[in-house]
């Protein structure tokens, strides 16, 4: 096995570990059934079949397949899909660099009925930051879309603006 395929496999069961954990954390707290699984072919059919004829906002929907497939070059990504059974209830994708995990895109299935709305961003902050501890990473960084995203994330998560003439502004918060 190569260097790289053993490091991916042991980023692929920080990501399993991670998944668990926050299943077992939240489970009890939301009293939802949830999985959090790898992206997959199966995540990319639910996208196809079950949001994009229900109204699926093409301003916030992210082309999965191609985004999975540029950031693969990096055996240190983590992909989420996350289900309420047979339904996919959102998707997530997160790099890493330096003592950070960047969650660089996350889409929640935009029915009205989903059974994680306003659950979706906790889950994968969750997931996210059991997989930086798993990693060793003290920092989570969230980049959002809009003003209304960013006063989600700072005001009901606690993140903080960094904003730089040389560099995209994100939002961070020190992992617990």
């Amino acid at each position: 096995m190569s260097l790289v395929a053993a490091h991916r496999e042991r980023y692929l069961q920080n990501a399993h570990d991670a998944f668990r954990k926050c299943e077992a954390k939240l489970r009890p707290i939301l009293c939802v059934q949830f999985a959090i699984a790898e992206y997959s072919g199966r995540a990319w059919e639910a996208v196809k079949d079950q949001w994009s004829p229900n109204g699926r906002d093409y301003d916030t929907a992210w082309d999965w397949p191609n985004l999975v497939r540029y950031y693969r070059k990096d055996p240190d990504i983590l992909t989420m899909a996350v289900w309420c059974e047979d339904r996919l209830s959102a998707l997530g994708l997160a790099t890493t660099s330096g003592q950070a995990v960047h969650i660089r895109y996350l889409e929640g299935d935009p029915r009205a009925d989903c059974p994680l709305t306003g659950m979706r961003a906790l889950i994968a902050l969750e997931a996210c930051s059991g997989y930086a501890q798993a990693r060793g990473k003290t920092e989570l960084r969230v980049y959002p879309l809009n003003d209304a995203l960013e006063t989600l994330y700072v005001e009901t998560y606690g993140f903080e603006v960094f904003r730089s003439k040389k560099a995209e502004p994100y939002l961070f918060k020190k992992v617990p």
